[in-house]
């Protein structure tokens, strides 16, 4: 079975035959310049390079970089992935907000993926959910919020990215900022620090798991034998970075090739792609 995702590829209006010709002058000059920056040792100095051409023409910039990344946006093809009911919901506008790797925010996911996983976790009615990998905190806070008062959120993440990457010069930890936030709107959020290939938790039959973190094949497959499969028949199992984004491919292959041995089995099936998101449903034990 071939996994596809349900975005739809818009074709691009022909350039005016001027502007055809001036490309192709400039083409090789273009290209001997994209080279020369490229071939830089220096990383810092790239950076420097890419800045000022961002200061100089923001515009340009900005509006090249998110159509290659997404592409264009109209009205009639705004997508409603949980099927509105009679009252429209905040996740139901999703498809009309910008989805670019630009706009990943604390939650590191496109607006639509946030919302998806919000009005999963209320709609399904999940009152146990399990995360592996929150970093940051969005996701944790999203599937919480969405489950509300009465649901418990088992979240665990290595610690690994805070160390890597740093807080973003925040005076408290992210965990610290979690668990603030969560117990100010009385959320059941229980924040494990372990590596998911090895730490014990003594739940099981959980209604949603959400997997987020070692992108390596082992460690999606790991997260996804150990924590996935606890999921009750019915259930529901979110892989995030399962699919490419416009150009944006980053740690597809092997979470799609997870995702693919799961559907395999036989005992889960593909609901739907949502941007970068996998969203898989238990069918039997």
């Amino acid at each position: 079975m071939d996994l596809v995702s349900d975005k739809m590829t818009v074709p691009r209006q022909p350039a005016a035959r001027g502007s055809q010709s001036l490309r192709a002058m400039i083409r090789p000059l273009i290209e001997a310049v994209a080279a020369a920056t490229v071939a830089i040792p220096s990383g810092t100095l790239r950076r420097a390079l890419l800045e000022r051409l961002y200061e100089r023409d923001l515009e340009t910039s900005t509006d090249w970089i998110g159509g290659r990344t997404w592409g264009s946006m109209a009205l009639e093809r705004v997508p409603f992935d949980l099927e509105p009911t009679t009252q429209l919901e905040f996740e139901d506008l999703a498809g009309l907000l910008p989805s670019t790797p630009l706009a990943y925010g604390v939650a590191l996911m496109t607006p639509r993926q946030l919302a998806y996983l919000f009005g999963l976790a209320r709609r399904s009615g999940a009152r146990t959910a399990i995360e592996i990998g929150r970093y940051k905190g969005g996701g944790t806070f999203a599937v919480a919020a969405g489950m509300g008062k009465d649901g418990t959120l088992w979240s665990i993440d290595d610690g690994s990215l805070e160390v890597e990457l740093g807080c973003d010069g925040q005076d408290a930890p992210y965990d610290d900022q979690i668990r603030e936030l969560c117990d100010r709107f009385a959320l059941d959020v229980r924040l494990l620090v372990g590596d998911s290939r090895t730490l014990e938790l003594d739940v099981d039959d959980v209604d949603l798991v959400f997997i987020d973190g070692d992108h390596t094949y082992e460690g999606v497959k790991s997260d996804f034998e150990r924590w996935g499969k606890r999921v009750r028949v019915g259930g529901h199992v979110l892989l995030d970075d399962a699919y490419p984004l416009g150009q944006y491919r980053r740690g597809c292959e092997n979470i799609q090739r997870v995702v693919q041995e799961a559907l395999d089995e036989g005992d889960f099936r593909l609901v739907k792609a949502v941007d970068r998101l996998a969203h898989l449903e238990r069918t039997r034990r």
